[in-house]
C-alpha cells in the first residue's frame, strides 16, 4: 500500500498536487470507465459489468503495490480532479 502521509504542492493557481492514495482507487475507476467506455455509438455497461472483462479490471487489481505512482491535481474551487 501507499503511504498516506505524502507530500502536497499548492499551486499558484489554487491547485493541489500531491502523490496518489489508496483512497484515490474511486477515482481511477471512474476515470478507466470513462476512457474505456467513451464511445457514445456502442452500448455503455453498468461500472460493475465495465470492469467484468479481466483486461480491463487487470489495470486496477491490486493496485498500491510496492512500484504504482500516480499523481492527483485537485481544483476543489471548480470540483475538478
Amino acid at each position: 500500500m501507499l503511504r498516506d502521509d505524502v507530500q502536497v504542492k499548492q499551486t499558484d493557481s489554487g491547485d493541489t498536487i500531491r502523490l496518489a492514495t489508496n483512497r484515490d482507487l474511486p477515482l481511477f475507476r471512474e476515470m478507466l470507465f470513462e476512457a474505456a467506455y467513451w464511445n457514445p455509438h456502442r452500448e455503455r455497461p453498468t461500472l460493475e459489468a465495465g470492469f467484468a472483462p479481466p483486461e480491463l479490471a487487470k489495470l486496477l487489481h491490486n493496485w498500491g503495490r510496492k512500484g504504482d505512482t500516480a499523481i492527483v491535481t485537485v481544483n476543489r474551487a471548480k470540483g475538478i480532479y
